[in-house]
């Protein structure tokens, strides 16, 4: 009877040490915080002649300048009049992990072209990001997705976005404007990796395209929370190096 005692006892602290662990949260903001920005074009990956790269199997290591004077800046977004930005909870970052995640495996990790729909519940299907912009040639990602439907081909990247070796610097907070209405902004740094272009039906390489090589890149992604789920409303990219 003892035994048993210590037996259940020890199972209910490891249940309460699974538990913190799991409220936790993957991610973890940085005391910089950028500016919210609205974007006129959005730099995406196109197919290109013939490469043939070596795949990376490691991120490439970067010697850093201590001299500020050599630094490359990114330029932050700006934030619109009147709005504040907000320290979210790790619990409340993880809607928007969620949806940037969901789209990616979808659109760049799948092993084939899924059904539009499941990319398309992932954005506000009334946003620029989305249908695209004649006027600005702003290139939409369901112009992308017609693109690849068209050529039946898919997009695979090197490695998921749940590798944390290439998929780093996280960084999410809120912005809440003078009505109250919460963004939630998703920023990260994709390191250098390689893609393909593959055919749906046999998952081979796209006659005319090559593995092509990603340099590193940011990815700005603005949430807005429609129709009850956090729905990207606007992404950038803007390359690193």
């Amino acid at each position: 009877m003892e035994i048993n005692r210590i037996k259940y006892f020890a199972l209910i602290i490891i249940s309460a040490l699974f538990l913190v662990a799991c409220n936790s949260g993957p991610i973890q903001p940085t005391p910089t915080l950028p500016r919210l920005y609205t974007p006129t074009v959005t730099d995406t990956p196109t197919i290109a002649p013939s490469l043939t790269p070596v795949p990376s199997e490691t991120p490439t290591l970067f010697v850093y300048p201590q001299n500020p004077k050599s630094w490359k800046y990114n330029i932050s977004p700006v934030i619109p009049n009147d709005s504040s930005i907000v320290v979210l909870e790790n619990w409340q970052k993880n809607f928007a992990v969620n949806t940037v995640r969901d789209f990616f495996a979808n659109l760049y990790n799948s092993d084939t072209l899924v059904p539009v729909d499941n990319i398309a519940k992932d954005f506000d299907v009334n946003s620029k990001i989305w249908t695209g912009d004649a006027k600005t040639k702003m290139v939409g990602i369901n112009d992308i997705y017609s693109n690849l439907e068209n050529n039946k081909i898919y997009i695979s990247f090197e490695f998921p976005i749940t590798d944390n070796e290439h998929y780093t610097n996280w960084l999410i907070y809120g912005l809440k404007d003078k009505s109250n209405d919460l963004k939630i902004m998703a920023l990260f740094t994709v390191e250098p990796q390689t893609y393909t272009y593959k055919n749906i039906s046999d998952n081979q390489m796209a006659a005319g395209t090559g593995v092509m090589s990603n340099n590193r890149k940011m990815y700005a992604f603005e949430l807005s929370f429609l129709q009850n789920a956090w729905k990207i409303s606007n992404m950038v990219i803007t390359n690193i190096d």
